[in-house]
């Protein structure tokens, strides 16, 4: 191609890798490569549907392996709020990849969230869902099991949050 892009004039199909692969079992067409914004949810997991704050995301989505962008920038997660902290309204659905992995978001910068018992050794991170196609806050206190990471930790006024993570979609 001199000049241009190449285009699949197909649907369904793309660049078939396969002759470059041995002893692979699964698909080697890369048939998706798409790049776009999304308006993320936060809410609480009891009332999410009533009550959410919107935030801004972007996303690049190469063959099933999406990355996301997530940001809420001075906004105030009220009382109204009830649950675990969960984000949603993702661009495309989370597969859990026939039980075998489920996406985890470990990083990510907060300003005004509450980061309870900050004396002990939290562990916070956010967990995908396929039942809701969500992710959900978790925590974990050295030493115990993992429990939801309340979304009352969010009730404050002027709160900024930006969280990235990589999931493979449902399609």
């Amino acid at each position: 191609i001199d000049d241009g892009n190449l285009v699949i004039g197909t649907a369904g199909h793309g660049i078939d890798f396969s002759a470059a692969a041995t002893g692979q079992t699964t698909s080697n067409v890369l048939d998706e490569y798409e790049e776009g914004n999304f308006t993320p949810k936060i809410a609480g997991s009891q009332n999410y549907s009533s009550y959410y704050i919107d935030g801004t995301g972007s996303y690049i989505r190469i063959g099933r392996l999406v990355y996301v962008v997530c940001y809420w920038s001075n906004i105030n997660v009220s009382n109204s709020a009830a649950g675990s902290v969960m984000i949603y309204n993702l661009p495309f659905g989370i597969s859990d990849n026939n039980s075998t992995s489920r996406p985890i978001a470990t990083d990510f910068m907060s300003e005004k969230v509450s980061l309870p018992h900050s004396g002990d050794r939290n562990t916070y991170c956010f967990y995908g869902s396929t039942a809701v196609d969500a992710m959900y806050g978790m925590r974990n206190n050295d030493g115990t099991a993992w429990s939801d990471w309340d979304v009352s930790n969010f009730h404050v006024s002027g709160l900024s949050f930006n969280i990235s993570w990589s999931y493979f979609a449902d399609i």
